[in-house]
């Protein structure tokens, strides 16, 4: 599909919506002709982009027009949508762009969820927990079978004992990764999805 030109950005937003991930992006260096202001560029399950929709400098020499144009990337097709003032607003662009992602994907409005945290960084948490909490199963089994050991309570128990090492171990790795022991909001939000996982995983 096509793709906007692009050599350097910076995140600004994530968005989770089913299995789809978006990512609203500003800070842009083009490496073409047409510049932009905002991208909500969207990948599919598999991290393969699959949707962008663009916020580009109207570089006509026609003010009266507005100063951006809002465009889409559809596959083989660039489609413009018209062009206003208000696509140079970050909170406009993001509340049209997230519109047509839904309308293009089959998305409802409700299935938006924001997040922090990057897909890429979401899709390391999930083998950590599970592994670890696989462990903690795996020890929930030998209990429930082992005569002097049973409890109907063993199974949930100790796979909770799986996810305290799992938590444990992201934090910490985050700490030594950071290079300092005091967590920065990032890691806080981090911190609280690896939590949730961690009992999605066990309950």
């Amino acid at each position: 599909m096509l793709e906007p030109a692009i050599e350097s950005s910076k995140s600004l937003e994530h968005f989770q919506m089913g299995r789809c991930h978006a990512v609203l992006i500003g800070n842009i260096v083009t490496s073409g002709f047409v510049e932009y202001e905002f991208i909500m560029a969207v990948s599919d399950e598999d991290s393969n982009p699959c949707y962008y929709v663009t916020s580009e400098i109207n570089n006509t020499g026609r003010a009266n027009m507005g100063s951006h144009f809002l465009c889409a990337f559809e596959g083989a097709l660039h489609v413009n949508y018209g062009c206003s003032d208000d696509w140079a607003d970050q909170s406009k662009f993001r509340s049209e762009a997230l519109i047509m992602v839904c309308k293009h994907l089959g998305f409802d409005s409700s299935d938006i969820k924001s997040s922090r945290i990057s897909y890429d960084t979401l899709k390391k948490i999930d083998p950590i927990v599970k592994l670890v909490c696989i462990a903690g199963r795996d020890t929930s089994l030998a209990f429930q079978h082992d005569n002097s050991l049973k409890w109907e309570h063993a199974q949930r128990w100790c796979a909770m004992c799986g996810s305290i090492p799992a938590f444990a171990f992201v934090i910490m790795r985050e700490a030594y990764m950071s290079g300092g022991t005091t967590p920065s909001s990032d890691q806080i939000a981090f911190f609280q999805v690896d939590r949730e996982h961690s009992f999605r995983a066990i309950w």
